[in-house]
């Protein structure tokens, strides 16, 4: 007990450290230097919560070193969706080697058809040419012998695709899932098994994975181009119809008009016809004529205005979703990974 200690200071020490609050202020109303007494405390806290941190790091440590082998840079970066790191370089060609079934960079393209048709000559089988073979063949039956009856093309195609669903299935059948849901899950959360699936949706390669996560950040700078865009096809479609169709009746060829011109001219087309005038296949003439048929007016305003349209859109917006594209290229090629070392 906090009796059988000597001083009031002893008393108060051991009542910190045995974590006893109420005692602890008992002895520290009975210590001459209180300021003193709670400065030893806090010094004394302060070491042993280092101690206790010391502890558990160590403990956290020996349990890394001990299950530190069943797991890889690889299976870690993967695990905690580290995109950045396996988008370097030399992540993307470590990639690229186990996509080529860690086949030589150097090895020769006959060596390759050889082993593609006589598949005994070597260990392990890239699969790269035998898919390109399967898209020429897919293609070319579609074009040449997509007919009534089953041709021998056909079961060849069929008997091809059950091969790729059996893969499927065998890396279903082989995840770390122990039940058959957990299993299906598993196989479902993998984000390459998401890409092959809408690459296979949309009708693409699956080696094009990289560059569709390259499209995915593109698309933003697109929907950030489109709304500026479309200010400047609205306001000049607006101009387009005032001056060369004034007073048109509100239908929906009003609304077509105002989108249709400066739209295509961000393509190239320069409708000088239309804008100076000039338009075949119209009439001028009231009495017979609608809103479809109707000639556009002449005015000295109209092919400057599209001038200046065509020269904002085609040389500057465009340019500068060219630099924006760019820009977000080679911050996902070049972004470095920083680590932080204690």
């Amino acid at each position: 007990s906090t009796e059988e200690v000597g001083t009031p200071l002893d008393q108060f020490i051991f009542s910190v450290l045995f974590e006893t609050s109420k005692k602890a202020e008992d002895a520290l109303k009975k210590c001459n230097d209180k300021i003193g007494a709670a400065l030893i405390a806090s010094s004394l806290l302060k070491t042993v919560s280092k101690l206790t941190k010391r502890e558990a790091e160590f403990d956290l440590s020996a349990n890394i070193m001990t299950n530190s082998s069943s797991i890889n840079a690889w299976e870690l970066a993967y695990a905690t969706h580290l995109k950045t790191f396996m988008g370097q370089t030399c992540c993307q060609t470590k990639l690229k080697i186990i996509w080529r079934g860690r086949m030589a960079t150097f090895t020769p393209w006959w060596q390759i058809v050889m082993a593609l048709f006589l598949p005994f000559l070597v260990t392990t089988i890239t699969f790269t040419i035998s898919y390109l073979l399967f898209l020429w063949l897919f293609s070319y039956f579609v074009l040449v012998e997509l007919e009534a009856r089953v041709t021998t093309i056909e079961y060849v195609l069929w008997g091809w695709s059950f091969t790729m669903l059996c893969e499927e299935l065998r890396q279903l059948v082989t995840s770390q899932g122990r039940t058959p849901l957990k299993k299906i899950w598993c196989w479902y959360v993998s984000n390459w098994n998401k890409y092959d699936l809408a690459t296979f949706l949309v009708g693409m390669a699956s080696i094009l994975g990289p560059k569709i996560i390259m499209l995915g950040k593109m698309m933003i700078d697109v929907l950030v181009f489109v709304r500026i865009l479309l200010i400047f096809v609205i306001s000049f479609g607006i101009m387009y119809t005032a001056i060369l169709f004034p007073n048109t009746r509100p239908s929906f060829l009003l609304l077509k008009r105002i989108f249709y011109v400066p739209y295509w001219q961000i393509f190239g087309e320069t409708f000088l016809d239309v804008l100076t005038g000039d338009q075949e296949s119209c009439t001028k003439k009231e009495s017979v004529a609608d809103d479809d048929t109707r000639c556009p007016e002449e005015h000295i305003l109209a092919p400057v205005f599209g001038a200046a349209y065509m020269f904002l859109t085609n040389i500057i917006l465009i340019n500068l979703l060219i630099s924006m594209f760019r820009q977000s290229i080679q911050s996902s090629n070049t972004t470095p990974v920083s680590v932080n070392y204690d």
